[in-house]
């Protein structure tokens, strides 16, 4: 285990400032890498404390990206849905199978094209879609809350400016990028 998951995993930093916690992983030598190593951490926490804020409501993790993909009566293909929750062909079959099975989605088949599938909210989905979004958008506020708006607003454009860089360098190096605006690629 290396010294970040370890430092992940343990309570004893609850206390601890993030840039003394980035030096204690090895990152006080070089400010890029500690503001990497800041960033990998605060993203591991907050994702943590996301999904348990999800999971207090009564709905899996994994389900949350659907329910919010499909809220307010869209029906869209396990492609399209896929880029929303950025989950795998295989992943995504298996997520839409569970959430059938619990009543929260339903699949229909296109009257034109009886190949292609639209995945869409049951009545049950849409109350837990409801539901569970406008918690967790009430907890994001409460998180961002640290920022102004001001401050928040150039965050957002700092971050803009390192996906920017950081999707010139997976181009590069031949990685795709899942994105919420690519239409699906014919594997429904």
């Amino acid at each position: 285990m290396d010294n970040y998951t370890s430092v992940l995993s343990t309570s004893e930093f609850s206390g601890i400032e993030l840039k003394e916690l980035a030096a204690y992983i090895g990152a006080e030598q070089d400010q890029a890498a500690q503001t990497y190593y800041q960033l990998r951490i605060v993203y591991n926490l907050l994702d943590k404390v996301g999904a348990a804020n999800i999971e207090s409501y009564g709905v899996r993790t994994a389900y949350y990206g659907v329910l919010y993909a499909l809220r307010g009566g869209k029906a869209i293909t396990p492609s399209q849905l896929r880029h929303f929750v950025l989950s795998g062909v295989s992943n995504m079959t298996s997520l839409i199978d569970r959430m059938v099975r619990d009543g929260l989605v339903r699949r229909q088949r296109d009257e034109q094209d009886r190949c292609k599938v639209f995945i869409s909210l049951t009545e049950r989905g849409e109350e837990a879609s409801r539901l569970v979004v406008a918690r967790h958008v009430d907890w994001l506020k409460k998180t961002m809350a640290v920022f102004d708006e001001q401050g928040l607003e150039q965050f957002n454009r700092l971050l803009g400016l390192l996906w920017q860089e950081v999707c010139s360098q997976a181009g590069e190096l031949g990685i795709e990028i899942a994105s919420v605006s690519q239409e699906g690629n014919g594997d429904d």
